[in-house]
């Protein structure tokens, strides 16, 4: 018995490794074929399970993992891979080197039909692995239409998220138009990014930093790409009186003339209602606290709840919840 596993332990790292294919039949004849994976537990107690030397195997699937940087040796040799270099790595005729300690080593790449290799391709877009550049089409996190992958196609790593204030009219100006843009707009503001991208930058502007508001006749959110003309957006009207109090200045006379004296403490105030004034505060904080390094830098936090009749106790209590989180005298009342 245990030699047994032994062997099936064998079997196992030499399919995992890549050095052979391991299939199973099934009941059309076809074979379902394993190759650099683990084989299902099915297939390990199925007595067809049966090895496959390289060449001439042929896969009958590809697991879209392999196909990221670094899965598989001498695949990616910059930050682009085109699909005619994934066909060219699998037409069965491949050989890649592996380097060992002290010593070189080669080992043949199993052939994998371009349906097989487009299957895979289709599964890491989907899942947002990899961002696939065929002609104007920009696919991230969806599936890939039929005809889209050709051998002319590229594939990359997702980008760098969008961050929400590069929406804006100050930092994107070909998307805007008499102060409004729409879904659409920014998207072809920032070609090549996929649709996925700029729809998450979005996202995050309107339902979290409130950077952007929806106008009153927009589309409704989220929408898909073929609606992004329809989702109209607008900077927010805000209601942000921002004060700087000012300084107090008094003129004293003297024997040679007048001199202007000042307080020795000045105060910035701003009122608001969307949370993204903190966060921005929070990201220039460090900076302004060095910058005022050896004098008194006082915070004063202020929260002010209203409507149209006095708050309920229930919301009252969870938000103090939370802000006794911060300091326990840091409350509603």
């Amino acid at each position: 018995m245990t030699n047994c596993q032994a062997i099936i332990e064998t079997l196992i790292a030499g399919c995992e490794t890549g050095r052979f294919v391991l299939q199973t039949q099934r009941g059309d004849n076809s074979s379902h074929t394993f190759w650099r994976t683990r084989p299902d537990e099915v297939a390990l107690k199925d007595p067809k399970l049966e090895i496959a030397l390289i060449p001439p195997a042929t896969l009958d699937n590809l697991p879209y993992k392999l196909l990221l940087p670094g899965a598989l040796p001498s695949l990616w040799s910059g930050k682009i891979l085109s699909v005619q270099s994934l066909h060219d790595y699998f037409n069965g005729q491949h050989v890649v080197e592996i380097p060992q300690k002290g010593w070189i080593d080669t080992a043949h790449i199993p052939t994998a039909p371009t349906a097989v290799i487009d299957a895979a391709i289709n599964l890491a877009v989907q899942n947002g692995q990899l961002w696939l550049l065929a002609g104007s089409a920009s696919l991230l996190a969806e599936t890939v239409p039929a005809g889209i992958i050709t051998p002319q196609a590229v594939l990359q790593l997702p980008p760098p998220p969008v961050q929400p204030r590069e929406l804006l009219p100050d930092n994107l100006p070909a998307a805007w138009s008499n102060g409004q843009t729409t879904a659409k707009a920014l998207s072809e503001a920032l070609a090549p990014l996929p649709w996925s991208t700029v729809k998450r930058a979005i996202d995050i502007a309107v339902n979290q930093t409130r950077q952007l508001d929806r106008t009153a006749d927009s589309l409704a959110w989220p929408c898909e790409y073929s609606n992004a003309n329809g989702f109209k957006l607008a900077l927010p009207k805000k209601e942000v009186t921002p004060l700087v109090s000012p300084v107090p200045q008094r003129e004293v006379g003297s024997s040679t003339g007048y001199v202007t004296t000042k307080s020795n403490t000045v105060t910035a105030e701003i009122s608001f209602t969307e949370s993204h004034y903190i966060q921005d505060l929070n990201d220039h904080l460090t900076t302004i606290t060095r910058i005022a390094k050896g004098l008194n830098l006082t915070f004063n936090l202020k929260i002010t709840l209203s409507g149209s009749t006095r708050p309920s106790d229930e919301v009252i209590t969870q938000i103090n919840e939370r802000l006794k989180e911060i300091d326990e005298n840091f409350q509603l009342r």
